[in-house]
């Protein structure tokens, strides 16, 4: 782990697009090409994972017609630290990132917040905020598609571009009050976002979260994971008038 911050460090990395919706174009695409350069190796008790870390400069603020009436949030990017500000307000960071499927695959980063989250509820559209979100995206696989899944998947490009993620899993840190399970589905597309609470309430402490997004996948899918497109994150204080400030460092990326 030290090891990883310091070629964070040595390689000045900058960090700050579209929901997981709009992680699309070719100079994203080019950005993250260049910035996902520096590889890393954590060894754990059984076996080691490969991860990259991320340049500053590969995150693009979200253009999503989720948010398209609500004031964002200010953010910073700085030294691998991404600091999120938001007042009564929602908008998603986001980074083109390919990654096949692989078992023992990790992403892991390091997370803090201040500030104050009231009663939310994440199940229920128009409550549910959050502390914040690391959410990846996984690609289309229209070969083992529906009709009727063929059908959303091009009104959804017609909205979100070409390389907007079919699915995604947002790993979560929820307010203290948000009434929900540990793993629910979004009450915006429940058949393809679903949400995985990692923690609950502010602290004043950091953590750092370790998650394995393919095996993920297989659990709340039920279906064999296809390549990872896109990672964002989401902090989202609109509805409950609150005030956040989530600061999130270390993001290492499965290849």
């Amino acid at each position: 782990m030290e090891r990883a911050r310091q070629a964070v460090g040595a390689l000045a990395l900058r960090l700050a697009l579209a929901l997981v919706a709009a992680a699309s174009g070719a100079g994203v695409a080019a950005a993250t090409s260049a910035a996902l350069t520096a590889e890393r190796a954590e060894t754990g008790a059984d076996q080691a994972a490969a991860c990259r870390v991320v340049d500053d400069a590969a995150w693009r603020a979200a253009t999503t017609t989720a948010f398209r009436d609500v004031t964002p949030n200010a953010h910073a990017v700085r030294n691998g630290a991404v600091t999120i500000t938001s007042q009564m307000a929602a908008s998603i960071l986001s980074l083109a990132h390919a990654a096949p499927p692989r078992k023992g695959a990790v992403l892991s980063w390091r997370w803090s917040a201040r500030g104050a989250l009231n009663p939310a509820d994440l199940s229920k559209i128009g409550a549910d905020d959050r502390i914040g979100a690391v959410m990846v995206g996984f690609a289309p696989k229209l070969e083992a598609m529906s009709r009727w899944e063929r059908l959303k998947r091009r009104l959804q490009t017609r909205i979100a571009g070409e390389a907007a993620p079919w699915r995604v899993i947002a790993y979560t840190w929820a307010g203290a009050q948000a009434r929900a399970a540990d793993v629910l589905r979004s009450p915006h597309l429940p058949e393809q976002h679903m949400i995985k609470v990692l923690r609950r309430g502010i602290d004043a402490g950091e953590q750092t979260a370790s998650v394995d997004p393919f095996a993920d996948y297989r659990t709340l899918f039920g279906a064999a994971p296809p390549p990872i497109s896109s990672i964002s994150i989401l902090v989202d204080t609109d509805d409950t008038d609150s005030a956040i400030r989530l600061t999130l460092r270390d993001l290492c990326l499965p290849v």
